[in-house]
């Protein structure tokens, strides 16, 4: 309770410094209309074409010379340097190149994947490992409730009564409509909170990595509910329920685990 006692939530100002492009979200607006730098195909493709101008080049000159030398009529040289040239010109490589890209854009096409860029096909086939954030693309980015276990793992609906008096979901006409999607989705649980009253409450805060709920429960007095990063909890547990064990030893068993096992990965 001392602890409770110096926690405080306050409704605070906020001001706003930054709008529209001046802002982080508005430069990364910005950056994605901002010129493409180029790619390493562009790069080998402009470097492979600069060598069949070179070569294209010292033949013409070349074959010129060497019918001069030879007493040729400068008319026929001149127009068989020519023909030389124009053959070996890469006239087809740019058509080659967009057909070839197009081709796999069309079978990426078939998996779901919109390219928004050709070019960009040949880096996505060099890539090796593809690191990504799955949500909104892998998943619908939204959280639902499964179940509330206790820390046997066995079913404990009091967890989930619990949570709910605990609860910081904004809820109009009985429908969670705001709030972190933990809360949203305690509340879309459908389970019905104990019969409280809140006494006082302290939202998350990173620093505390936490937040606490000081209510009267109809059945169990006044409580303290508090939530949030597991180890920030389990680092101010004594004891779990039903487990005579110490909480603290058994988080830093487990941490010790997890680093032999990564290393074993490793």
């Amino acid at each position: 309770m001392r602890s409770w006692a110096r926690s405080c939530a306050a409704a605070p100002r906020a001001v706003v410094a930054r709008t529209g492009q001046s802002t982080a979200f508005g430069g990364i607006a910005t950056s994605l209309g901002a010129h493409v730098d180029e790619t390493a195909f562009q790069h080998g493709l402009r470097d492979f074409s600069k060598l069949l101008i070179n070569v294209t080049a010292a033949l013409t000159v070349s074959i010129f010379v060497v019918n001069t030398a030879l007493q040729r009529p400068l008319l026929e040289s001149a127009l068989f340097a020519l023909a030389i040239a124009v053959g070996l010109a890469p006239q087809l490589l740019p058509a080659i190149v967009t057909i070839s890209l197009a081709r796999g854009a069309a079978l990426l096409a078939h998996g779901g994947v919109v390219v928004k860029r050709l070019i960009a096909i040949e880096d996505l086939g060099n890539i090796e490992t593809l690191f990504t954030d799955k949500t909104g693309t892998l998943t619908q980015g939204s959280v639902r409730f499964t179940a509330a276990l206790d820390p046997h793992g066995a079913p404990a609906p009091s967890v989930l009564g619990l949570g709910l008096v605990g609860n910081a979901a904004v809820v109009e006409d009985g429908r969670a409509v705001g709030g972190n999607q933990l809360d949203r989705a305690l509340w879309d649980a459908g389970a019905l909170a104990p019969r409280h009253t809140r006494v006082a409450d302290a939202p998350f805060d990173y620093d505390r990595q936490r937040m606490s709920v000081l209510a009267d429960l109809d059945e169990g007095g006044r409580r303290l509910l508090v939530k949030g990063a597991p180890e920030a909890i389990l680092a101010r547990c004594g004891r779990r329920r039903g487990d005579p064990r110490d909480a603290r030893g058994a988080v830093r068993r487990g941490r010790a685990h997890r680093r032999a096992r990564d290393t074993r990965r490793s």
